[in-house]
């Protein structure tokens, strides 16, 4: 019996450690074969152990995936482990329901793909998905990347599950032939993918001006540091433009600019709680003459007409006659914004992949007692999880001298859909603002920010900039090539020239590829509908 024990607990502790030295940044070289060997040991563990087991092998995994986010509070990746070790849970309880009708191979594929995509997807909690440290991720490392303009980053599960699952059971028989033809076969789609989906030539480029302050979180959401907070980062982009007078785009990352922003001609207060203080109420009329004045002078040493492109929390007014009102404080999301050298707001959308527990909680704040856990999580933690999603979306409309230009920010790098969207609207490149000092200086987060970037450039067939805070700092290209502007945990400006390319021409990702997870899960489905039948018939007729 303590051998059967020392065994599971083996294998299981096998499938926590390559899974997670598979993903990118924890090694300097390139780790992604390790990934067939840690879907085996998954596989493997499947059939083995109590699902408590799985459910603290998951958590285990988990708080590896997310240690970065001890640089918020040491608690928040014990959280999250505690959250997602159910990821693990439900993968072990679906493999065993379906091994009773099904083999072992097809079983575990199944789980698997279903589990991650519904993880990735939508999550369990009702808080959206949650797709960091995919089996796909290592993936972004590797020859295979340019089949993401086919299949996307889900198709890889497709494609490349099988494989390790087919060597959870090499011992069990000859599986030499079927391994060299699963090998085969993806090594043939890799060919195809190169061959048959050319990355296209830009038709041109932007030049944007991306600036990298390097200043800490923390000296950042200081009040009394806004203004000194500004001074910072207009006097690096001085020195930038001074050095790069011939750019179209000034560029700040996620969050940066200092002060609420706001739309134009809207009455009321803009209203926000602050920790062990009196509520803080701004007149908007006050706020919109200051962020006019603000980015006039942002953008007066400019030799012609640019534009300013950063990334905001963006304020709506409540009233000001009850305390009682339906909006107690200003409905607030994290916007995507554009001005011009007039200090206009031009257009704005909302980032619409909210972080789990930082920026929203289950069914959207809608949960008795959230507006208690939210005033909690601000107390202990500085973030305030009650954001929400406009209904504006990217990309930007074309100006007279701009593209159209999509966006994402931050925590949306990982996901898909933002991406695929707008280029099925007509983005012809896009930018990613991101502010990754939350999340530590040790770089592990930043590679897998990066390796997450190349699967979105090489789905939607476009460049992405990465505007960075603290880095990294560069443009990330379809062929999945990495142009670096500024190093990581540097201070600095970088004009980059971002490619810009025609959006009439869709990756078959964008245009039917992405059909690909729901179309398998609909064959799933009915496959089993039919095997249960045939069961029942062969029952019946015996």
């Amino acid at each position: 019996f303590g051998t059967i024990i020392f065994v599971v607990c083996l294998v299981l502790f096998l499938a926590v450690v390559l899974r997670v030295l598979s993903l990118p940044g924890w090694f300097d070289w390139t780790l992604w074969p390790l990934v067939f060997f840690a879907i085996a040991c998954r596989a493997s563990s499947l059939p083995l152990g109590s699902l408590r087991s799985h459910y603290f092998a998951g958590g285990v995994f988990w708080l590896f995936a997310f240690y970065f986010l001890g640089n918020v509070t040491y608690l928040a990746p014990v959280g999250a482990a505690l959250i997602m070790g159910a990821t693990w849970f439900f993968e072990t309880f679906l493999y065993r329901w379906l091994n009773k009708k099904i083999s072992h191979n097809f079983s575990a594929f199944f789980a698997l793909l279903i589990c991650e995509w519904v993880r990735m997807k939508w999550f369990y909690l009702a808080v959206g998905g949650v797709p960091w440290a995919s089996w796909a991720l290592p993936f972004a490392e590797s020859p295979f990347l340019p089949l993401a303009a086919w299949v996307g980053e889900y198709g890889f599960l497709v494609l490349f599950l099988p494989i390790g699952v087919y060597l959870s059971r090499l011992f069990n028989g000859n599986y030499f032939v079927r391994y060299s033809i699963l090998f085969f076969l993806v090594g043939l789609l890799a060919f195809c993918g190169y061959v048959l989906n050319p990355v296209q030539e830009p038709t041109s480029f932007l030049k944007c001006l991306s600036i990298q302050p390097n200043i800490s979180v923390y000296d950042k959401n200081d009040e009394a540091f806004a203004e000194q907070f500004y001074r910072l980062q207009r006097d690096l982009s001085w020195e930038g433009v001074a050095e790069n007078p011939d750019f179209d785009m000034l560029v700040w990352a996620e969050t940066m600019w200092p002060l609420p922003a706001v739309e134009s001609g809207l009455k009321g207060l803009m209203r926000r709680p602050w920790p062990g203080r009196d509520d803080e109420e701004i007149d908007f009329a006050l706020l919109e003459k200051i962020q006019s004045e603000l980015v006039i002078d942002l953008l007066q040493p400019a030799s012609r007409e640019v534009y300013f492109l950063t990334g905001a929390h963006f304020y709506q007014p409540v009233g000001v006659s009850s305390p009682f009102e339906n909006d107690k404080y200003s409905k607030r999301s994290t916007d995507f914004v554009l001005f011009s050298s007039s200090g206009e707001l031009l257009e704005h959308f909302s980032k619409q992949m909210l972080v789990p527990f930082g920026e929203t909680l289950p069914f959207g704040n809608k949960l008795p007692g959230s507006e208690i856990i939210s005033d909690w999580c601000q107390s202990v933690f500085g973030l305030r999880p009650d954001f929400e999603t406009s209904s504006k979306e990217g990309p930007l409309k074309l100006t007279k001298t701009l593209p159209k230009i999509g966006g994402a920010v931050c925590w949306e790098n990982v996901f898909e859909k933002p991406f695929r969207t707008q280029s099925q609207r007509g983005a012809e490149a896009f930018i990613i603002l991101s502010n990754e000092d939350w999340l530590g200086k040790d770089q592990v987060e930043m590679r897998q920010m990066v390796s997450a970037t190349k699967f979105r450039a090489a789905e939607t067939g476009k460049s992405i900039l990465r505007a960075t805070n603290t880095g990294l700092t560069c443009i990330v290209h379809p062929n999945g090539e990495v142009e670096i502007g500024l190093e990581p945990v540097s201070k600095g400006f970088w004009l980059a020239e971002l490619p810009i390319r025609n959006a009439e021409k869709p990756t078959f990702y964008v245009a039917w590829g992405y059909l690909l997870m729901p179309f398998l899960s609909i064959l799933f489905l009915i496959y089993l509908f039919f095997f249960k039948l045939f069961v029942r018939i062969s029952a019946i007729d015996e």
